[in-house]
């Protein structure tokens, strides 16, 4: 996305995020001059120590190495207030890099992250699927995360990539409780979140599965690992991950409805 400096969205915005926002740079082609090349999509480049929560999983994270280099591109504005109390500001933001190199062999780059601050610190949360499906499966009393899902995958599967997911978020709010919030829980730790961190994560590694697997399930695959993770344990769910087909199989044999990529559901 292109961020636009004006954007009300980005008012009172923690001022150690906003200075490492970045639409374009300068170069010098000589004699003291300086051209300004326009980005087309807007980046968070920060050079500096800052902390990941998937440190919290690690023995003695605060004697981990420290990690310098953020550059990422910048997907989605968080702005929600939960209540009068918690602030949730900060970025989804996708790796610049479409390909990633594993063991010798070239992968898509699927990775999407979640930028934000605490005080002085700026920290990076890249959530795998159990991160993210762990805390939406204990909130069983503000939303219907499935629905949501399928909705923004509808919208996905479209190629209307800038959904609005606040709208779709709204449509399925159980309790209208301006105090709601999901927690996210690491070794003992834990950060309160708004319901939409969750669902724009969640809409942004769609659009990257869509592009990078569209012969396969692409969009479709969160939402159906979302659905047996509430239909199967946890041990066969993790023996699908490398092939969802497994899933299906799995639920056949314990006479679970399987998962229809037709209806979604």
């Amino acid at each position: 996305m292109k961020i636009d400096e004006n954007n009300p969205s980005l008012q009172s915005f923690p001022k150690i995020l906003l200075d490492n926002v970045v639409n374009g740079y300068e170069v010098s082609p000589g004699g003291g001059k300086y051209d300004y090349i326009e980005l087309d999509e807007t980046m968070f480049i920060y050079e500096g120590e800052y902390k990941r929560v998937n440190d919290w999983q690690k023995e003695n994270s605060d004697e981990e190495s420290p990690h310098y280099v953020l550059r990422e591109t910048i997907e989605e504005i968080v702005c929600e207030n939960i209540g009068t109390h918690i602030m949730n500001k900060g970025f989804v933001t996708r790796s610049p890099e479409d390909f990633i190199i594993k063991k010798h062999n070239i992968v898509f780059n699927t990775r999407v992250s979640y930028i934000f601050s605490e005080e002085t610190d700026i920290w990076s949360w890249v959530p795998t699927f159990l991160d993210l499906f762990e805390v939406l499966e204990e909130d069983d009393f503000y939303y219907d995360h499935y629905e949501i899902m399928r909705d923004v995958c509808i919208e996905v599967l479209k190629g209307n990539y800038g959904v609005d997911v606040k709208i779709i978020l709204n449509n399925h709010i159980i309790n209208n409780d301006p105090n709601c919030y999901l927690v996210l829980k690491h070794d003992g730790r834990k950060r309160e979140l708004h319901p939409i961190v969750f669902h724009l994560l969640l809409k942004q590694i769609m659009i990257s599965e869509k592009i990078c697997y569209p012969s396969s399930l692409g969009a479709k695959l969160p939402l159906k690992a979302f659905y047996y993770i509430k239909k199967l344990n946890i041990l066969d769910f993790l023996n699908g991950l490398n092939n969802s087909y497994n899933w299906d199989s799995i639920a056949r044999k314990q006479n679970i409805k399987v998962w229809d990529p037709t209806t979604l559901r």
